[in-house]
This record gives structure tokens, sequence and C-alpha cells, in this order.
């Protein structure tokens, strides 16, 4: 039902200030990944290859772990959604070096798409299912539903909509988003 961009950051005290400083560094970089079959590490075995770089990768069990780690400066990168990393990136924290989708994301307009820098299958996006009992009301289905269309035809927007731009309309029995 939808998709979320990913970017690849580095801890704020990195020395790699840009993706141009990580594809020219020819040091042995850790990665953070959530195991190998996650989006982390299936981007990072892509990069290794197409830039014929050696990274060690380091698994983790989720993305809290992994974040510390990253903020602390204990991995030298990640890659990770960008609701996850957005609140450490706005902090300082973190540094994001790309995005892996098809054009920038709108919130870093800054921040430049792998593509862009000639990373050959450097668009890679997590995708979302919404799932559910089957014996969720109809009304309750269609509450979902509706905000979810407005979520996904809003183009001005990379991520999902928070719950909190959510508004009851009663008058019309349906959800708004501000």
């Amino acid at each position: 039902i939808g998709r979320a961009s990913i970017l690849l950051v580095v801890p704020a005290s990195s020395n790699l200030h840009s993706m141009q400083d990580f594809v020219k560094t020819d040091r042995e970089l850790t990665y953070a990944h959530a195991g190998k079959v996650s989006l982390s590490y299936l981007a990072f075995e892509s990069m290794r290859h197409n830039l014929n770089k050696k990274f060690i990768g380091v698994s983790y069990p989720g993305s809290g772990k992994m974040l510390i780690d990253l903020v602390e400066g204990r991995v030298d990168l990640g890659i990770m959604h960008v609701s996850d990393v957005s609140q450490y990136i706005a902090k300082g924290l973190l540094r994001p070096l790309a995005a892996f989708s098809d054009t920038r994301v709108p919130e870093l307009p800054g921040v430049p798409t792998a593509k862009e820098l000639g990373i050959k299958d450097g668009v890679v996006y997590s995708h979302y299912l919404l799932v559910g009992p089957k014996s969720n009301a109809k009304a309750d289905i269609e509450v979902v539903q509706s905000v979810l269309t407005q979520s996904l035809n809003n183009s001005d927007r990379s991520q999902p909509i928070d719950w909190r731009d959510c508004k009851f309309a009663p008058e019309t029995k349906d959800w708004t988003v501000d």
C-alpha cells in the first residue's frame, strides 16, 4: 500500500561528509544492517559490488540499537528509513549522504540521490502492506482506506501521514488530513 524512502547516513562525527568522500575512501567501513534478508543489507551488498568496496556488516535485531550505535559512531554507515533518522538528522547527530529513491526526498532537498551520483541500482524503497483480521467492521476498514488513500495520493510527502494530522469530520463521517 505504500513505500518509504531510505537514506545512507553516517554519524555526525564521521569524516565522510559527502557521497564523494564515501566513494573515494579506501578504508574498510562497517555498516549496520537488520539481517541478511533486510533492505539495508541488500542495499549495502549492491553498493559493495557496484563500487568495489570492502564493508564489514554488523547485524542488529532492529533499528533501535542500530541507531544508538550509529549516533555514537560505533559503526560507520547505516541505511535506514527517512522516518527513523529524520529527528537525528535535524538534531545534527546523523548526516545523510544519499537517498535511495527516484527523486530527492522533499524534506531533505540538499541530499542527492544515489542514482544522481551514478550508483547503479541506487533506487531502493521499503514497501508496506496493511493487514488485519477478517472480522474488522466495514466502517473501520473504510476509515483506514480513506486515510491511506489521502496519504498515498499526496505527492508532497515522502513519508506516511502522521496520525496527529488526521481529523474526524462529523458532518461527513470521514477522516481528513491537514
